[in-house]
Order: structure tokens, then C-alpha cells, then sequence
């Protein structure tokens, strides 16, 4: 294994673990972009920061039509639907209630792989799942149990929060026969110039203006949004799906909602309920369960005679 795919890898675990507190920090003030306006940006941007010397070297090579209808399908839901909605979530939830419930990707990978390979699922799998889902209920218990709080009971905001990691964990399972046939930055700028185009139409049918004057911390978060969350992680993220068996490239789902609870805490000054961090706890123990069946399962298949399930 290069050197280079562990430095690919601690990006996935450090970068994406910041992404939701800085969206936060973008969206908070009264003078903020929309979302999509900010989805639109930083999208563009990152897709032309990752695009530009790919094409200046003649290496920008999209070799079929499939190819490019998967980057297309999968770029509308990564990041219309998938950060997207994560996005439209954080102009009103707290950022460590968002990450909380993206810790679940995992879980809704596992549902998508099963229904695709039409093959049946062990015991501790269906367990895993159950303790999962139950996780990420009590993730949402707080904010459903305090009905006519308009401070916490968002319906809009929570549905499409939820929404969010069902439609990535689809992008990630669609994207997948790419790896094969295109090199990680043209499929990450690829999809993300689709999210964008996908975004600008949005945002020009929501009509909002655009904000007169940016304050110094929407800008950095912006930058830091185009540069690294988008033209560096991203693509990190998709030769690290190349680069590692599939149980250590969903092993960020454990490791990122640490990082940005950790830094909401630190920054944003939010407190999360019990309740929720109990539920993302379960989450975690779930996903660790089936990303270790999974690893299990592999290596049985790669070595028959060595491990038999008892």
C-alpha cells in the first residue's frame, strides 16, 4: 500500500469530520447566502479547481457515455440531494445534529448492497441494522418529542436531514463501476460540476438576491469549502474507496462525527441531548459491527477452510 493512500485516508477522517461546522458557519448569519447559492459556489468552483489542470494536461479522458450518465446520476445525489440536503438542514439545525444523523451512511450502504446483490443477510447483520436504526431514531427523539418548540421542531429541516445520507449512501452504491473506468479527480469534478449546474437551477428558481456583502468568517468557510472539503477531500475520498477494502473506506463514518461534534462544541457553542449522543453511540457500535462482519466475510471468501461461521 503507498504511503500516499494513508494521507488520502487521514483527509477523509480529519476534513469531512469539519465539513458541517463550516457549512454552519456560513449559513448562521442574517446576511448569508441561500443554501443552494452557497451549494452552487462551491461546487463550481471545486469541479473547476480540480478540472482546470486535468485538462491543461490533456488527462480530463471520460471514456463512454455510461460512464458519464453514472457521474451525472451520482453528482444530483451526492450533492443536491446528499450534502445538499444535509445543507438546506444546517440553515436550522445544529451542525452536530446533522453529523449525528449522517453517521448512519453506513447502515443505509449495507440496505442498498443487499437489495443490489440480491443476497441474503446474516443474523448479526439484520442486528447491526436494527440497533442501527434505532440509533438514529433516538438521534431524532429531542427534536420530534419537542412539538411546538419552534426553536427545535423543524419538520422541513429534519425530514430533509434524514433524506440526506439515504440519497448519499445511493450515490456511493451507483458510483461504484467508475472505478473502473475513469480516474478519481474527472469523476469527482465531473459530479461535482453536475451538482452545481443542478444547484444554480435551483437557487434561480428560489430567486433569492445575492447577499451585498460577505463577513470575514462566511468567506474563509467558503474558501475552505471550495479548496479543501470539495476539490481535496472529495477526491481523497474516492481513491480512498479504490485504494483500501471497502470496510476501511466506510471506516470515516466513525471517525468524522467525533471530529465535528468535537469542533461544534469547541466553536459553535452547541450542546447536544443525551438522548441524541446515546443514539449516534448505538449508531457507531452498529456500523462498527457490520464494517467488521463485512471484513470477516472477505476474508473468509479470499481463504476458504480458514474461518467457518459457527
Amino acid at each position: 500500500m503507498p504511503s500516499a493512500a494513508y494521507l488520502h485516508l487521514a483527509i477523509v477522517y480529519v476534513v469531512w469530520g469539519t465539513v458541517y461546522p463550516v457549512i454552519r458557519v456560513a449559513l448562521i448569519d442574517a446576511n448569508a447566502p441561500t443554501p443552494m447559492q452557497l451549494q452552487t459556489g462551491r461546487l463550481l468552483l471545486s469541479a473547476a479547481v480540480l478540472a482546470t489542470p486535468l485538462v491543461l494536461r490533456a488527462r480530463f479522458i471520460v471514456k463512454d457515455r455510461r460512464a458519464l450518465a453514472l457521474c451525472l446520476v451520482s453528482g444530483f445525489l451526492f450533492w443536491v440531494t446528499g450534502n445538499g440536503f444535509a445543507t438546506l438542514a444546517l440553515r436550522q439545525l445544529p451542525a452536530g445534529f446533522v453529523t449525528m444523523v449522517a453517521a448512519g451512511i453506513p447502515l443505509w450502504t449495507a440496505v442498498f448492497q443487499s437489495l443490489v446483490d440480491r443476497q441474503g443477510i446474516s443474523r448479526m447483520q439484520v442486528a447491526s441494522l436494527v440497533f442501527g436504526f434505532i440509533g438514529i431514531a433516538l438521534v431524532f427523539f429531542p427534536a420530534l418529542s419537542s412539538v411546538g418548540q419552534a426553536d427545535l421542531y423543524k419538520p422541513f429541516e429534519l425530514t430533509v436531514a434524514f433524506l440526506a445520507p439515504v440519497t448519499w449512501a445511493l450515490g456511493s452504491m451507483l458510483q461504484r463501476p467508475l472505478q473502473k473506468t475513469m480516474a478519481p479527480e474527472v469523476a469527482a469534478s465531473v459530479q461535482m460540476a453536475a451538482g452545481g449546474v443542478c444547484c444554480l437551477v435551483l437557487a434561480s428558481i428560489e430567486g433569492a438576491p445575492l447577499p451585498d456583502r460577505f463577513s470575514q468568517a462566511e468567506i474563509i468557510a467558503f474558501l475552505y469549502l471550495v479548496l479543501f472539503v470539495g476539490a481535496l477531500c472529495f477526491s481523497s475520498y474516492i481513491k480512498v474507496t479504490r485504494l483500501f477494502p471497502p470496510h476501511i473506506g466506510a471506516s470515516f463514518a466513525y471517525v468524522n462525527p467525533v471530529v465535528s461534534l468535537l469542533l461544534a462544541w469547541l466553536f459553535l457553542g452547541e450542546q447536544i441531548a443525551l438522548t441524541s449522543l446515546l443514539g449516534m453511540a448505538t449508531v457507531i457500535a452498529s456500523v462498527v459491527v457490520l464494517l467488521w462482519h463485512a471484513h470477516r466475510s472477505a476474508y473468509r471468501a479470499a481463504t476458504p477452510g480458514v474461518l467457518r461461521d459457527r
